[in-house]
Formats: C-alpha cells, sequence, structure tokens
C-alpha cells in the first residue's frame, strides 16, 4: 500500500513537500540532499590532507554532513581534491571564510560544487 504525507522538517522551510512512502520508507534522503544540503568543492589539497583535517577545517563554519576526498582509481593515491556537504548558509560563509587561506603551503580553491555534466559518447564506442 502506498500513502502520501507531508514531511513536517518541510514546513520549516516554508514550503510543503508531500513524500511518498511504500512499504514503511521514506525518502527523506533525497529531500534532504535536494533541499537542504549543498556540495562544496575543496580543490588544491595537500595531499597528506586527511577527511577528518578537512572536517575540522570546515567545522568551524557549521554542521558538516559528509566528507569526500577523491584518490586515484588505480594507484589509491590522493588526487588533491575532495568534496564536504553542509546546509547551504554554512556552505557559503565557509566557502567565504575558506577560499584562498593556505593549507599545507598551498592556497585553497573552495567554492559551490557543480552537477556532474554527462558524458558525450559520440557516434562510435571508444574500444
Amino acid at each position: 500500500m502506498t500513502e502520501v504525507r507531508e514531511t513536517p522538517r518541510a514546513l520549516l522551510y516554508g514550503f510543503s513537500i508531500k513524500t511518498l512512502t511504500s512499504n514503511g520508507r521514506v525518502f527523506y534522503y533525497l529531500l534532504r540532499y535536494m533541499f537542504m544540503s549543498k556540495s562544496i568543492y575543496v580543490g588544491n589539497l595537500p595531499f597528506s590532507a586527511t577527511e577528518d583535517e578537512v572536517r575540522e577545517m570546515f567545522e568551524a563554519h557549521g554542521e558538516v554532513q559528509s566528507v569526500k576526498l577523491i584518490a586515484d582509481r588505480d594507484t589509491g593515491r590522493p588526487r588533491g581534491f575532495g568534496f564536504v556537504e553542509m546546509e547551504q548558509a554554512e556552505a557559503e560563509a565557509a566557502i567565504k571564510a575558506l577560499n584562498g587561506v593556505e593549507s599545507g603551503g598551498r592556497p585553497l580553491r573552495i567554492n559551490m560544487a557543480e552537477d556532474k555534466k554527462p558524458r558525450a559518447t559520440g557516434g562510435r564506442s571508444r574500444w
């Protein structure tokens, strides 16, 4: 059986969202991702940076929901960039405060992450 109900948390943001529940599951995380949190690109990180260090740096500006540092697929070595997820207002404050700040002797490049663009496959196969 499928039912539709109001999400009280959404009402705090001044709009009404109806969430679809099926078999007791609420698509809360999808709504949270779409409406409440923003992903921040953190570039030019020192290769020695850890997720805990990056989290600590951003927690001074608000609650950090997640940190993901990107590593090379083949070697596992850090690639020098990552993503931090925070709420909108806190994310904007962190970007203003931390963009250009030196970490490990390198100036950080911090801005709102852009959505991943679909790859053009062209007319022929890669292989």
